[in-house]
């Protein structure tokens, strides 16, 4: 007997005399996702509490691996409502983030952002989902926490002048307006650390097209040429 075989034969045996025990469920259902065995995993359920939460949640993971987002979705945000643990939360943002739906993402987002403060990531998802017209002093916390949380990361820093340079707009006779001539200071100085980055080169490159600055579109693509 294979050590997975053996593992599953404790598990079963654990699940014959507590039917309910959440951490056996959850990895023995774990293994049968593993091996696309849904099936197996289906069957565990039938003599289990429908209604407690680690049993509704492996429902949930049977819809995502049959495909069926909907569904998962359906189920997550009952469990959520209900429970909002962070396995569940975090599988209801892959669901969202497969369904597009941005008004559930945002929602699960925000929570994740409250949950795991410390998580940079969750702060520059969630800045891309709001209304920068009404919004746009939150994205701009939300990206400038994203920054200093992920210091090494270049994306977030992107993130922010992108951000700035679309939404001039909105920003007129705001502390947040930066002119074009700002922004391209502040990649020109991102590319010297990071010269071969392709999306802080794209990014200028627009940037310069705004400016009719042909010269230096012409310098600033062709380091995507010479690569």
């Amino acid at each position: 007997m294979n050590v997975e075989k053996k593992v599953i034969f404790h598990l079963k045996k654990a699940l014959f005399y507590l039917p309910d025990y959440p951490e056996a469920l959850m990895k023995l259902c774990n293994i049968y996702f593993d091996n696309n065995l849904s099936d197996e995993a289906e069957k565990l359920l039938d003599n289990c509490n429908k209604k407690n939460h680690t049993v509704e949640y492996i429902e949930a993971l049977i819809s995502i691996n049959k495909g069926n987002y909907d569904d998962a979705s359906h189920k997550l945000s009952k469990i959520i409502t209900k429970n909002s643990e962070l396995a569940y939360l975090k599988t209801a943002k892959e669901v969202e983030t497969q369904r597009n739906n941005k008004r559930k993402l945002s929602k699960y987002l925000e929570m994740l952002v409250d949950r795991v403060p410390e998580n940079g990531w969750y702060y520059l998802e969630l800045s891309r989902l709001l209304n920068p017209e009404i919004d746009y002093q939150r994205i701009c916390y939300l990206l400038d926490t994203s920054i200093e949380l992920l210091k090494e990361k270049l994306e977030p820093k992107i993130s922010k002048i992108e951000f700035l340079w679309k939404n001039t707009f909105f920003l007129t006779n705001t502390e947040f307006r930066k002119s074009n001539e700002q922004l391209i200071e502040e990649l020109e100085l991102l590319l010297i650390t990071h010269p071969n980055d392709q999306s802080a080169i794209v990014l200028l490159s627009k940037i310069y097209i705004q400016e009719n600055s042909y010269s230096d579109i012409i310098r600033t693509l062709d380091k995507i040429y010479r690569k």
